[in-house]
C-alpha cells in the first residue's frame, strides 16, 4: 500500500475540480491483490469506489433467484463502484482477476462523509455509473443468447485488457473460473471450448486459454446484437 495517490495517475475523464480531486487523493489506498486471495477479492464488490490501475477483473452480479447472472470485465484506467451498503443491494457479487491487480480503493465510509461536504462528489458517481453502464447493458443484452455466444464474448472481453503476443492472447483463466463467470456448467463450458480447439480458435492449457485467431473467432459473433458494446471494435481496431 502506497501512503500517497498521485491524482495526474488516474483517468477521471470528467471536469472534476482539482480540489476536489486532491480531496479523493487524500481518502485512496493502493492495493496489491493477488489471484488467490478470495477474502480480499470478495471485499471488494462491498469496498466503495474502485479504479483499476493494472490487471483484469471480472465482477459478476447474481440476482437473488438465481437465474439471473451477469458479468462485467474490468482492465486498466476502468472504474468500477458498489458506494451504497452492501445490505442495500439485492444483488450478490463476486469478483475474480486473472494474475493479480492493482487497484485504488476510495472507501465507502469516508466518501459517505465527502458526500456531505462535496457537491461534486455526485457528479463523480455519475462518471462512474456510466463507465460501467455499457458493460452491465450489454451482459444483460447477452443472457438471451446461447452458451456458445456467451463464452466467445467474455473470451474477446478478456482479450481487450490482455497484451498480444505474435497475434496470439493467453488468458491465465481455468474452465472452473470461466464456468463461474458465464453461470454455465463446467461441464458445457468445456464442451465450448473444445469445439472452439477444434476450430482452431483457440488451445487449451493449464489454467489457461490461448487465443489464437482473434479475427476468426471475431467473426463468430456477426449476426449478435452487440450495439452497445462491443471487444471486437479494440480488438481488430474496426
Amino acid at each position: 500500500m502506497r501512503d500517497s495517490i498521485d491524482i495526474k495517475e488516474i483517468r477521471w475523464a470528467n471536469a472534476l475540480s482539482d480540489d476536489f480531486k486532491g480531496k479523493l487523493a487524500n481518502i485512496a489506498q493502493h492495493k496489491t491483490i493477488a489471484q488467490t486471495e478470495h477474502a480480499a477479492l470478495q471485499g471488494l464488490a462491498s469496498a466503495g469506489v474502485i479504479y483499476f490501475v493494472r490487471g483484469t477483473a471480472v465482477v459478476t452480479m447474481q440476482t437473488p433467484n438465481l437465474k439471473t447472472i451477469n458479468n462485467m470485465v474490468f482492465g486498466q484506467r476502468d472504474w468500477f463502484g458498489d458506494y451504497q451498503p452492501q445490505q442495500n443491494s439485492a444483488v450478490s457479487f463476486k469478483v475474480a482477476v486473472l494474475g493479480s491487480i492493482d487497484i485504488i480503493i476510495f472507501d465507502n465510509n469516508k466518501l459517505r462523509h465527502l458526500m456531505e461536504q462535496e457537491l461534486e462528489t455526485y457528479s463523480w458517481f455519475y462518471y462512474i455509473s456510466s463507465n460501467s453502464r455499457p458493460k452491465w447493458l450489454q451482459s444483460q443484452l447477452l443472457g438471451r443468447e446461447n452458451k456458445h455466444i456467451r463464452i466467445i464474448y467474455i473470451l474477446l472481453e478478456l482479450a481487450v485488457h490482455q497484451v498480444k503476443n505474435e497475434g496470439n492472447i493467453k488468458l491465465s483463466i481455468s474452465q472452473q473460473a470461466l464456468s463461474e463467470m458465464v453461470g454455465i456448467t463446467r461441464q458445457r463450458v468445456n464442451e465450448v471450448l473444445i469445439k472452439l480447439q477444434s476450430q482452431g480458435y483457440l488451445s487449451l492449457g493449464r489454467n489457461c486459454i490461448n487465443l489464437l485467431n482473434i479475427k476468426g473467432l471475431s467473426s463468430t459473433l456477426n449476426g449478435v446484437d452487440l450495439g452497445i458494446r462491443d471487444p471486437r471494435t479494440a480488438l481488430l481496431g474496426d
